[in-house]
């Protein structure tokens, strides 16, 4: 070790000396002369601590109701939005099926054309009997 080293080290011993002494004395002046002081500012503190603290408690209570009431709000516009769009839809499908048929718009079913070839040999059969009898066969 050198002279250097040695300076040093003396010189962080009487820093923490000095810094254990300063507490030393710190704690008996709190304890004894400016205990009075000493015990209001910490009092303050602590008051002031727990009244922030009251006061984030009851801001979370009011966000929790205020969640609460948005929550049933909400639910209650999409049920009602549903029900509407329920509404809507069932109403429309009734006045689809109400409404007179519009110009050269037929609503009936258009009868197909039929083909001879596609006709059952009982279908032939009752058409030819029908023919024997007079009527008129349009196919």
């Amino acid at each position: 070790m050198d002279i250097t080293d040695d300076a040093a080290e003396a010189v962080i011993d009487t820093q923490d000396q000095s810094v254990d002494e300063q507490r030393r004395e710190y704690d008996e002046l709190i304890r004894t002369k400016y205990k009075k002081f000493y015990t209001e500012d910490t009092q303050k503190m602590i008051n002031r601590r727990f009244r922030k603290y009251k006061e984030l408690e009851a801001r979370a209570e009011q966000l929790e109701k205020e969640k609460a009431q948005f929550e049933k709000r909400l639910t209650e516009e999409t049920e009602k939005s549903a029900r509407e769009a329920e509404d809507r839809l069932i109403s429309g499908i009734r006045a689809r099926y109400l409404r007179p048929g519009e110009n050269g718009i037929l609503t009936a079913k258009v009868p197909s054309k039929r083909d001879v070839s596609s006709l059952t040999r009982s279908q032939r059969a009752d058409m030819a009997r029908r023919a024997s009898k007079g009527e008129t066969i349009k196919i």
